[in-house]
């Protein structure tokens, strides 16, 4: 047997090496160039004539009808003219040598864009990339029909990758299934196109507009001194001189225990508040003020005629005082430009809890209002800022303000590019709200899930009901879980966010799957408390048809092979070996760690149903057929993904056993090892949590007074003095 075992090891790992392998290799150059690995640069590709192999004349003809001719790579970003009949059409270039090209695996891509003078796309050719979602999914196809979007746009009006079924201005189609990758590849084309076109001096804009270009890195007291951050201040002596007496201040319930400053602390004046406040929409301000991540959440990607102004207050009169609500007018605050008024809604105000930096001082109140273009308001004319101040019964009000001029430095004359950041918030924030409903599902499965683990006892004290439960929840994981919401994690996610964490790491690569994110954060909470076994054998959509199955075979009367201990234990380290290499390739090339990775039949048998190359389908039968007979064969003995997770396993805290035992179990009752279906009991009695499922069939033995032996003697100890007749004392 143990022969027909390695004979069987071997044919599966050449099955996964011929898989690896097999496949045309990736597309190459139009001149059958070298391929370029993880860290290459144009210098690579240096080619005497043209600069680099990707420059050639058949490739600028896709992107450029009629192209007759073309010049080597020149300039900043580097760019080849292209010429129709000796005429100047316009320029191609690589995105990844203008801009960040980086995929949802943190490696590179290589997309070649054709820009005409008047600053539309004329075409786009995909040169190589790595992507393993498109390729776990087997969606090459649909990539050529996403590229074809982009001949004709114009890149000086904001386009981004739409995320949900509803149609917008200004958006285009993913790729179904991997929109990450899509908004990725959109980024870089257009942010590459804008820089070459300003490295070249093409005038796009055809009238005076926000820089959303340029950036320097100052703080708050220099952005306030050069007025980019404008101030209204108003102290108790500036109101007594109107007819509000009593002003409306902010009770200490409205300020949730802040400390707020009622002195200013250059003057020593009594302080009604000290509003500052500046658009955000031009980054020296914008990202100064909110960092980053919160400039790319809620400003980048807007229109930039739109008007998006900062709001920070400090001191008790608030010009929100009602933040909780959701609807109507902030009717405190106001902007007023060329003798109109423009009111706030609060449709169109976000509340902001904080803003990072240790440059600013503490603000008692922070929000971000939008004004839309259609409304009337110009982001690049005067505009005055307006605070109503009104005494508690309502009776008086005074109005303050300050002006606000956006500085000269801040506007882009038609001389100029602007270059607007393409994505509205982060990039996976889309892609959850469109999930929405399926994370709610998935939660509320994780929190029964949760349930059934905490109150394991309970449950196994009823087999009946626990069985029920089980084959229950294993069908949903597979059919909902696996074959509709399609969140099966694969090995493939490991060593993507291997390759992040090792690189370039990027918290929109882990957040781009929602539902593997949720599922993922749940598994690790779950590594600390029970190990790796609820993953393994409640949530892998794989698994569970493989118990299902198995189920089905023993109720079928299909014989089951139990291997020795001793062939059992030689078999559990095959699935580390697998793993290893998987990892050692995927720093060689994560395209032929994908390629590797389909030893896993994941992708067959859930995400593609089967309908797939016979070879595969052949594989994935072939390891169902072995479950049958040895349950659970491939997770026990060749799943990567499983051996990983029981590397994670280790983070569980030892002084926690939620398993129960007896001083009798393994010596010298052996009866929860026979009874485990994957032999996770060694002979010892010792549960190894490294291969447990938490299947829990150990625990409905441990409490059954019919199957354990100690508890089966201890029950007819009791019946059998329950039965002994009671003699009756004799009677004098």
């Amino acid at each position: 047997m143990a022969r027909l075992v390695a004979i069987f090891w071997a044919v599966s790992l050449l099955f996964a090496a011929s898989v690896a392998w097999a496949d045309d290799p990736p597309e190459q150059a139009a001149d059958d160039g070298p391929t370029v690995g993880v860290d290459a640069t144009l210098a690579r590709w240096n080619d005497k004539d043209m600069g680099a192999e990707w420059v050639t004349l058949e490739r600028a003809q896709t992107l450029f009808a009629g192209a007759t001719s073309i010049d080597s790579l020149d300039g900043t970003p580097p760019a080849a003219p292209v010429y129709v009949d000796d005429r100047l059409e316009g320029y191609m270039f690589l995105t990844i040598d203008a801009t960040r090209s980086l995929g949802f695996s943190s490696q590179p891509f290589y997309i070649a864009v054709g820009l005409r003078l008047d600053g539309t796309l004329s075409g786009i050719d995909i040169v190589e990339h790595n992507e393993p979602i498109i390729d776990l999914y087997m969606l090459q196809e649909r990539v050529p029909r996403f590229i074809s979007q982009f001949p004709g746009i114009d890149i000086r009006e904001p386009i981004r990758v739409r995320t949900t079924r509803v149609e917008e201005p200004g958006t285009i189609d993913g790729i179904s299934a991997a929109t990450i990758s899509a908004v990725l590849f959109n980024d870089a084309i257009i942010n590459a196109a804008r820089k070459v076109a300003q490295g070249r001096g093409f005038t796009l804009s055809d009238e005076p507009m926000v820089d959303l270009i340029g950036f320097v890195d100052v703080g708050f007291p220099a952005l306030v001194a050069d007025g980019s951050v404008g101030r209204l201040r108003v102290t108790e002596a500036e109101l007594a001189e109107s007819s509000v007496t009593d002003p409306d201040l902010a009770t200490n319930e409205q300020l949730l225990g802040l400390t707020v400053p009622r002195t200013d602390e250059s003057t020593g004046e009594a302080l009604i508040t000290d509003l500052y406040f500046a658009p955000v929409t031009a980054p020296t301000i914008g990202r100064n003020l909110f960092g980053e991540r919160k400039y790319n959440m809620f400003v980048s990607g807007r229109d930039h005629r739109d008007l998006m102004v900062l709001m920070m207050a400090r001191g008790p009169y608030l010009f929100d005082q009602h933040k909780l609500q959701v609807s109507g007018a902030l009717d405190r605050i106001r902007i007023a430009q060329n003798g109109k008024i423009f009111p706030l809604t609060r449709e169109q105000y976000r509340f902001i809890n904080f803003l990072p930096g240790k440059d600013k001082p503490a603000f008692t109140q922070i929000g971000l209002y939008w004004l839309k273009a259609d409304e009337g308001i110009d982001p690049l004319a005067p505009w005055r800022l307006e605070l109503v101040v009104s005494d508690r019964n309502g009776a008086d009000s005074a109005v303050f303000g300050a002006d606000y001029a956006l500085a000269e430095t801040y506007i882009v004359r038609p001389t100029k590019v602007a270059s607007a950041p393409l994505n509205d918030g982060p990039i996976w924030l889309a892609a959850w709200q469109a999930q929405s409903t399926n994370i709610g599902i998935l939660i509320a499965a994780l929190i029964v899930l949760t349930g059934i683990l905490l109150f394991m006892e309970q449950l196994t004290r009823r087999p009946k009901l626990f069985t029920a439960i089980r084959l229950g929840y294993l069908a949903f994981v597979l059919v909902w879980l696996g074959w509709i919401a399609g969140a099966q994690v694969t090995i493939v996610n490991v060593l993507t966010w291997l390759q992040a964490a090792v690189g370039d790491f990027s918290f929109d690569v882990f957040m781009s799957d929602p539902l593997i994110a949720v599922l993922i954060l749940f598994v690790v909470v779950t590594f600390v408390l029970w190990g790796r076994g609820v993953f393994c054998g409640w949530l892998c959509p794989f698994g569970a048809l493989q118990e299902l199955l198995a189920k089905a075979a023993r109720a079928l009367r299909i014989p089951e092979w139990r291997p020795s201990f001793r062939v059992h234990r030689m078999m559990w380290p095959v699935k580390y070996a697998v793993l290893a290499v998987l990892v050692v390739l995927s720093f060689i090339s994560m395209v032929d760690a994908g390629k590797a990775a389909e030893v896993e039949p994941f992708k067959t048998a859930i995400s593609l149903y089967f309908i797939r190359e016979w070879p595969y389908v052949l594989y994935a039968v072939t390891l169902l057929v072995a479950g049958l007979f040895i349950e659970r064969f491939f997770c026990r003995f060749i799943c990567p993904l499983g051996a990983a997770m029981a590397i994670g396993g280790k983070l569980r805290l030892r002084p926690l056993k939620f398993l129960r035992r007896r001083a009798e179990c393994g010596s010298p009752c052996q009866l929860c090892a026979h009874k485990c279906p994957i032999q996770a009991i060694e002979p010892s009695g010792k549960i190894n949590m490294n291969e447990c499922f938490y299947c829990l069939d150990c625990q409905v033995a441990y409490y059954d007074e019919h199957v354990c032996p100690p508890l089966v003697a201890q029950r007819k100890r009791r019946e059998r003095e329950r039965d002994v007749p009671i003699v009756e004392p004799a009677t004098a």
